[in-house]
């Protein structure tokens, strides 16, 4: 109303900005939509402030309904409003400065531009709509409101339905007027260095995180933490790892595993043996069961997720635990991205954004959420070993490259259990498979189709950078450093088998990403996890110091006494540099992860001559040729001391480096 009352007291000047049908085309409506809503507001008021009996806001809600037809006037002319002032606002300068300068709210000196004023009917539109659908879902049948809101409520809808015919016919531009709810899930969210559960919420020009308050079954409360306008949003689709996640005392998985099968023990036993107050002492078990699984909602998504606030320049770091579904929030926020053009979007509030979470509750659905609001009398969830056959697959119109995927949740969370083979150019593939699939906290399966593509893939590389190396040592640096004998203890026979197998399958390993080969060792021992990558660097191929310079390694490092260990060492790098630059990368990592491990060896008791002769033998070895050669237990002593020396030398030389 400030805008039209200051444009129109120009028309009465010599020099109006606008035209009078200008004006009217702008303005269409807005002065009976005003007078409605203020007319509207005063009779809730005068009801409020009545004393004693019963509230009744039906007859009000019922009036405001039956003068929607103002709403569908206002709609149809929007977007001729929108570029009536987009036209003015080019021709004529004084008119664009009147509808960019004036404040809204004194106290706070709030300001919006007249297009962002035009689009609040539109918003509200869709609130109305949502609150009626509140309110007579929880007025009762015999209330005296329920029967004008259900008749308010039918003449809305009838309403929508009339709009969205309309829209189909309009251009695409005006169906992006409403705002609308495209995805939502709970997700983990980094905050100050530690796991928060929260709910993201993406909606087509905002997208919202919100701290999630269980009040009791199906009903949650939410509070907002932050939101983004879309156009200010921006995706760092691959995990940089110059970029260090600081996360502050990241949970034991194994651990807490551990702990839930032996509590799941105890309350069974405690049910089997309870007598009149068995169930109450179960009770305790229930709760150390429920906070044991907790802490799993909040450990066991590795997968990273970062998105940027182009406004202030701040980066948000999520976890995920399934690629599928990470792939799914890129895909729907770049799309929404390059269509979004709310009008409105600049000066998207707070108070508005909760106003379409709390009216759109009722009908979000969230695996996880369906976990969180759980109780005691609901089913079980799952523990155990699945038998699962994916035999093939009928009535596709196309051949191609196909895979199956199949994943399975664990407490709210999917996870990637099992990968077929690729079955090139059939349109009937046949796979004939079995899997046995863990069942930690489960309800529901997942089965995904694939399409094969190719890309450029060196494969040495891909095994040794995702595969297993960076993988572990990620890993051990992340929960494993201050274990006592790291690298020396002996892992689980069972653990390295699953690993070695899982890491071992040609179709796993050329499918398998960086976050599937984390994920599967988080599930293990840390002395599992250190095994398996002592197992695969000793069982390459060919040792990463490779067979053809091993001789100049071992007899420059012979060559020279400990009396010459800096003539010793320089020779040995100079050796080293004619390496291919791939093992001489991988090296470089490990013998930096190892010095990092030597740092922690007050705690893990691994000096520099434990870790050279744990890893010696294992990057640095004869080949298959050279050992024929010589006498088997005479060389194996022998080169096994040169070994650790050899690498010895090397640890050294980068510790004085740095």
């Amino acid at each position: 109303m400030q805008y039209k009352k200051a444009i129109h007291a120009t028309l009465t000047t010599s020099q109006p900005v606008i035209r009078e049908e200008e004006e009217n085309t702008i303005f269409f409506k807005i002065d009976e939509l005003y007078d409605l809503h203020t007319g509207f507001l005063s009779d809730l008021k005068t009801i409020v402030s009545h004393e004693g009996g019963d509230v009744l806001i039906g007859e009000p809600f019922r009036r405001l309904a039956e003068m929607f037809d103002l709403y569908s006037a206002f709609l149809h002319n929007y977007k001729n409003a929108i570029e009536t002032v987009k036209k003015c606002s080019a021709n004529n300068p004084q008119f664009k400065k009147i509808v960019s300068t004036i404040v809204l709210n004194l106290q706070t000196e709030q300001s919006l531009t007249l297009e962002d004023l035009l689009h609040k009917p539109v918003a509200r539109v869709q609130i109305n709509a949502l609150v009626f659908n509140d309110l007579l879902r929880e007025t009762p049948n015999a209330h005296p409101d329920h029967q004008p809101l259900r008749q308010a409520q039918k003449i809305i809808q009838m309403f929508l339905n009339q709009f969205n015919v309309v829209n189909q016919r309009l251009p695409i531009e005006s169906n992006r007027n409403l705002r609308r709810m495209v995805r939502n899930s709970f997700i983990v969210e980094l905050v100050d260095g530690h796991r928060k559960l929260r709910h993201l919420f993406l909606f087509n020009d905002v997208i919202a995180c919100a701290k999630y308050k269980a009040l009791g079954r199906d009903r949650i409360d939410y509070e907002l933490k932050w939101f983004i306008p879309l156009k200010d949003v921006s995706i760092y689709e691959e995990a940089d790892p110059a970029v260090e996640l600081k996360e502050s005392s990241p949970a034991n998985i194994s651990q807490v595993k551990r702990n839930l099968r032996s509590v799941r023990d105890q309350l069974a036993m405690e049910v089997a043996n309870s007598g009149s107050g068995g169930f109450r002492s179960g009770d305790k078990y229930r709760r150390k069961l429920a906070d044991l699984e907790s802490q799993l909602v909040l450990a066991t998504p590795n997968l990273v997720l970062r998105l940027g606030n182009k406004a202030n320049n701040k980066t948000i770091t999520f976890f995920l635990s399934s690629d599928f579904e990470r792939t799914q929030w890129i895909d729907s926020i770049l799309s929404l991205k390059q269509k979004c053009n709310l009008p409105g979007a600049n000066t998207i509030n707070s108070l508005e954004v909760t106003a379409f979470i709390v009216a759109m509750q009722k009908g979000m659905k969230t695996e996880m959420g369906s976990y969180l609001m759980r109780n005691t009398n609901d089913e079980s969830l799952l523990v155990g070993d699945l038998y699962m056959g994916v035999h093939g697959l009928e009535g596709l119109e196309q051949a191609n490259d196909l895979y199956i995927c199949v994943e399975v949740d664990s407490y709210g969370h999917y996870f990637r259990k099992a990968t077929t083979k690729k079955i090139c150019r059939s349109q009937t593939p046949l796979w004939n498979e079995s899997f046995m699939l863990e069942l930690e906290g489960s309800q529901n399966v997942r089965i995904l189709l694939y399409e094969a593509k190719e890309r450029p893939l060196l494969k040495a590389k891909h095994i040794l950078k995702v595969g297993v190396k960076s993988a572990c040592i990620r890993e051990v640096e992340r929960r494993g450093m201050l274990e006592v004998g790291c690298y020396r203890v002996s892992g689980s026979a069972s653990d390295l088998a699953k690993l070695k197998k899982a890491f071992e399958s040609g179709e796993y390993m050329a499918l398998m990403d960086a976050y599937e080969a984390e994920q599967l060792l988080r599930e293990v021992d840390i002395h599992s996890v250190t095994g398996i990558l002592k197992t695969f660097l000793r069982e390459l191929p060919e040792a990463l110091f490779t067979d053809q310079l091993y001789p100049r390694f071992f007899d420059t490092f012979s060559a020279f006494s400990n009396n010459n260990e800096s003539t010793r060492i320089n020779e040995l790098l100079k050796v080293f540099e004619e390496l291919p630059q791939a093992n001489k990368a991988s090296i470089t990592s490990i013998l930096d992860h190892l010095i990092r491990v030597h740092e922690k060896e007050t705690d893990n008791k691994m000096s520099l001559h434990n870790l050279a002769m744990v890893f010696g033998p294992t990057l640095l070895r004869p080949g298959q040729t050279q050992v024929k050669q010589k006498d088997p237990l005479a060389a194996s002593t022998v080169d096994v001391m040169a070994q650790a020396g050899i690498l010895y030398c090397f640890l050294q030389a980068r510790i004085k480096k740095d």
